[in-house]
């Protein structure tokens, strides 16, 4: 008997001595998690909780730094003498997490001159439109200037000179759109390059249309006959129709039909209001919202946010801009259409294709019978007839060959940032991991913000990619994984961004389901993904980190890496 005690006992010691196989378990930090010690103290205390072994917390963003540095200023909302970064590292360690510190490269600070920030100092390097014009809201600098990579680069590799660290973490590492930037350090060094002025149409035409008019006037239309600009008379009042999605604040030739509409439909005098629909977040979100309002503000105005219900309450000289708004109910149809015949003004950007086809409304304010295929890298459009929202009679053509060269060209600036730091982070430290988080569309990411990732695996200048893979929907989740793996010659490099929080109908973020958080961790690995990183861990809840320890992360395992 008491060989039989002993045989279990030694069993039962050889199985608990072998640890399951090592998996990355990562989360962002925000500095909401670790702006106090007390604050870190719950991190450090919730990630043991859910054996979590890595951490990303910011380290630089907005043009201020969270430790202490020689070269930027610590973000004044921390509290005099603390040091976030390094009191969170010094924490994590002893817990035996990992900490790569997480950069929101190019990301830029307030403007005001009497601010510390980067902007107030280097407002030369704020990048700019084809029509010379800087971002409204989240502002940016350029990643073509050689002094802005050089800051960049020596502020990551700052940290890891200053602090034991095991990585170091790009994010923002792109263009903030196709749009941008402009500026003459781009145009020089592209003309340097190729001979060439940069395209003023910053990206070929890709959206969800309407086609088959009914009463509404084809001002333009795609070289394949997909009209492009609407104009519909309903009775008093007016709908401008920009049928495809334009990149914020475009330039070129959308930029100047929407500065034209903003005229033909008396904008500056009528009250002005943007219509953010609660209807259209649910599946989509606001980012397409504040991207019309900051493509309005770009032309010099503004717009009061009114809600669906809010249309039937708006005055009959109304101005509504109604941007990428995709999904109406019945009753948000019936209002905007009896806005327009009361005698309001809408102007539209992308039409409603998943909603046109079965509500009547819709189609009489549009003057559009039904929602057409989407389209992509659309370069041609047609002017038939001089009109004073399309200008005169043409052809606007993209071409395909300078599109390309421009598109590489970005590509080539932010890949040099990258390559720089990961040569010279090998060098200080051999064991230093690089990662970053990329967009979950490897293509768009290359053609609209400069983000090659692919090519940076390819070469062998990146540890780690973490796709960006914030959808409630785990079927898209798993659908982007899958065509994120297929992308790159290394999918063993690809771990899967999952996100913690949703944002409700008023727009406000809470945590996400702990089961939905679980049954994507569970599909994440059944694709083979041997990293996962949680979008933040702010958002975890105190129920999905009890669940992890429980449930999927039962034992702690050191960090794998390809």
């Amino acid at each position: 008997m008491i060989r039989l005690m002993l045989a279990a006992s030694v069993a039962a010691a050889i199985t608990t001595a072998v640890p399951a196989e090592p998996e990355f378990r990562g989360a962002w930090v925000n500095i909401g998690s670790f702006r106090t010690a007390e604050d870190c103290d719950r991190l450090i205390a919730n990630c043991v909780r859910a054996h979590l072994n890595v951490l990303w917390p910011i380290a630089y963003e907005y043009g201020y730094v969270y430790y202490r540095s020689d070269l930027l200023a610590m973000n004044p909302a921390i509290a005099e003498g603390y040091d976030p970064l390094g009191t969170l590292i010094r924490k994590a360690h002893a817990a035996g997490i990992q900490v790569h510190p997480w950069y929101a490269n190019f990301i830029s600070g307030p403007t005001d001159p009497k601010s510390d920030s980067l902007m107030a100092r280097h407002p030369e390097w704020i990048v700019l439109d084809a029509a010379g014009r800087r971002p409204q809201g989240r502002a940016s600098i350029c990643p073509q200037r050689d002094d802005v990579r050089k800051l960049e680069a020596d502020l990551m590799l700052e940290v890891a000179r200053k602090y034991k660290v095991e990585g170091l973490h790009f994010d923002y590492i792109r263009y903030l759109g196709s749009q941008w930037c402009f500026c003459e350090t781009c145009r020089q060094k592209f003309k340097q390059l190729t001979g060439l002025e940069p395209p003023m149409e910053p990206s070929a035409y890709a959206g969800n249309p309407l086609v088959e008019p009914g009463t509404a006037k084809v001002l333009a239309k795609f070289g394949d006959g997909v009209p492009a600009v609407l104009l519909n008379q309903l009775g008093k009042g007016t709908v401008v129709m920009l049928n495809w999605c334009p990149p914020r604040a475009a330039a070129g030739f959308a930029d100047n039909v929407f500065g034209r509409a903003l005229k033909y439909l008396e904008a500056v005098s009528r009250p002005r209001f943007v219509l953010r629909s609660a209807t259209n977040a649910t599946r989509y979100g606001y980012r397409e919202h504040d991207i019309g309002v900051a493509w309005l503000k770009a032309h010099g105005l503004d717009g009061k946010d009114i809600p669906d219900e809010g249309i039937a309450g708006l005055p009959d000289d109304a101005f509504l801009l109604i941007p990428y708004v995709y999904l109406f109910n019945e009753q948000m149809a019936q209002d905007l259409a009896d806005l327009i015949e009361r005698g309001g003004n809408a102007l539209v950007i992308d039409g409603p294709t998943p909603t046109i086809n079965k509500l009547p409304d819709l189609q009489r304010a549009y003057g559009m019978k039904r929602a057409g295929a989407y389209f992509h890298d659309a370069t041609t459009i047609v002017v038939p007839a001089e009109h004073p929202l399309v200008g005169p009679a043409g052809e606007r053509t993209v071409s395909a060959e300078l599109y390309e060269k421009w598109v590489q060209f970005r590509c080539d600036g932010i890949t040099s940032l990258v390559r720089d730091v990961y040569h010279r982070a090998r060098k200080l430290d051999a064991d230093l991991r690089i990662s970053a988080a990329v967009f979950v569309n490897p293509a768009s990411a290359r053609t609209n913000v400069g983000q090659d990732w692919p090519a940076w695996v390819k070469q062998s200048i990146i540890d780690v990619v973490a796709p960006m893979n914030y959808t409630s929907n785990t079927e898209q989740m798993c659908d982007r994984l899958r065509n994120c793996l297929a992308a790159t010659t290394e999918p063993q490099r690809v771990f899967n961004g999952i996100c913690a929080y949703v944002r409700g109908e008023d727009g406000k973020a809470k945590s996400r389901s702990t089961d939905l958080v679980l049954e994507q961790v569970a599909r994440t690995r059944e694709l083979g993904c041997k990293g996962l990183v949680f979008f933040d861990a702010g958002w975890m809840s105190d129920e999905l980190y009890e669940a992890l320890g429980k449930g999927p992360f039962s034992e702690s395992v050191p960090p794998w890496y390809p």
